[in-house]
């Protein structure tokens, strides 16, 4: 059996998730790596063969190889971090039944997002839609989108009642540009939505979606591990077949 650790890489901190016998999934604060287990990795910025561009929120180069930034040979997956939490919302909400289809969105040092359909996980990039704002976006490298007025570092230490609104308001004007079908749940995650709630009554109120929380426990820093697990599984049967 292949032993696999699940690490998530955010602007501010880091996770290492490990699977035991039974199952169970362990939690650790940082990058936690061995050469006797293969690690798939979910991280900001675009994928692309393996390779992570634009993860700025990382401090990276705009062309990066994962395994050579953090010194793990034995990486086997690399995902999008949205898209891995996507569909670990899925998988988390999935018991006998087929994981369901929705629309995953994070606020936390930046904005993320990700459409699961048919137990496969899309991108749905809402974060650099423009929505007419003025400030500039290290990651899109332009003015106006949604990303530049909800990233960490554009928002107040504490956010108000009225800063809690706002975003709610920016996520709906967002939507409302970018529409999906409305049978589709949204579910809101990252750590800003874990600290503020009320973004999410708000939110709640201006879309016709049904709005939910994060299924990932309160110890994880997402649901990225889930997808991540899910994913290093479908490898294995592959690679068996």
């Amino acid at each position: 059996m292949t032993h696999w650790r699940y690490i998530e890489l955010g602007g501010s901190s880091a996770q290492t998730v490990a699977q035991d016998e039974t199952g169970r999934f362990w939690f650790a604060p940082g990058v936690i790596h061995s050469p006797t287990s293969f690690v798939a990795l979910a991280c900001p910025g675009l994928i692309e063969h393996g390779r992570v561009r634009y993860a700025t929120n990382l401090g990276w180069p705009a062309d990066a190889d994962p395994a050579q930034q953090l010194d793990i040979a034995q990486l086997r997956l690399v995902i999008n971090d949205a898209e891995a939490a996507a569909l670990g919302e899925a998988i988390l909400r999935s018991t006998t039944a087929s994981p369901p289809d929705l629309l995953y969105i994070a606020l936390g040092t930046g904005v993320g997002s990700a459409i699961v359909v048919n137990h496969t996980a899309l991108p749905y990039d809402i974060g650099h839609c423009q929505i007419g704002g003025t400030k500039y976006c290290a990651g899109c490298q332009s003015i106006g989108c949604l990303n530049s007025e909800l990233e960490a570092r554009a928002l107040p230490p504490v956010l108000s009642a009225a800063d809690q609104k706002f975003i709610a308001e920016m996520l709906g004007r967002a939507l409302a540009m970018h529409p999906i079908d409305r049978q589709l749940p949204i579910i809101l995650g990252g750590g800003i939505i874990r600290r503020y709630p009320a973004i999410r009554t708000h939110f709640a109120s201006l879309v016709s979606h049904a709005i939910e929380a994060t299924a990932a426990p309160a110890e994880a820093k997402s649901a990225a591990y889930a997808g991540l697990a899910y994913c290093a599984a479908q490898s294995e049967k592959s690679r068996i077949q």
